[in-house]
């Protein structure tokens, strides 16, 4: 009995079980039944371990607690194991897309050739814009000439003038002041007009 102290644990359970039912006034299963006759009475010891059986639960739980620790820690390493997989997806996409919108050696080579071109010989540029711009022009020669007239004055000055402007940006430094002068000439005339 003492090497093991809950040897006569249900036979202490029994017992005060049967007395708490006796003592609420309860048919207990003593009255139905004779008491064993080889059970010894319960010891003190017996007594305070059936009164104290969150101590038992508490031995279970304490006894389970390394599966507790176990899904925990297996929980634990998965969400770690995602979230690695999650940055390094994330760092294969991002390499992509930086590899994707970076030139290729070639299309910036191409790239250098044409602006070496625009410089060295605008005027070229300008001669095709010009060009391209009167096309239009050409359809209306046969139907009426003062059309095609018009629409080669008005487009050579917007496509052939906007080309210079752009590629020759010092004409507009030294048109500047001749602009200028003559914006004041038309406000003072307009302005006399209005007085008079």
């Amino acid at each position: 009995f003492f090497l093991d102290p809950t040897a006569h644990f249900g036979v202490a359970t029994r017992s005060v079980a049967l007395k708490a039912a006796a003592s609420m006034g309860e048919p207990s299963s003593q009255d139905a039944a004779p008491p064993l006759q080889d059970a010894a009475p319960p010891t003190l010891f017996q007594e305070i371990m059936a009164q104290w059986e969150w101590l038992q639960q508490a031995h279970d739980y304490v006894v389970a607690m390394p599966a507790l620790r176990e899904r925990v820690s297996s929980f634990r390493k998965s969400a770690w194991e995602f979230t690695s997989t999650a940055k390094v997806s994330t760092e294969t996409v991002e390499r992509q897309v930086t590899a994707t919108l970076q030139p290729s050696d070639a299309s910036k080579e191409h790239w250098a050739a044409l602006l070496a071109f625009r410089r060295q010989s605008p005027a070229v540029i300008v001669a095709a814009a010009t060009g391209v711009s009167v096309l239009p022009a050409l359809a209306h020669l046969r139907t009426s000439k003062l059309t095609a007239l018009r629409l080669v004055a008005r487009n050579s000055l917007l496509g052939g003038g906007g080309a210079a402007v752009l590629l020759y940006p010092e004409i507009v430094f030294r048109a500047a002041p001749y602009v200028s002068r003559g914006v004041t000439k038309a406000e003072d005339t307009i302005a006399s007009v209005r007085a008079n």
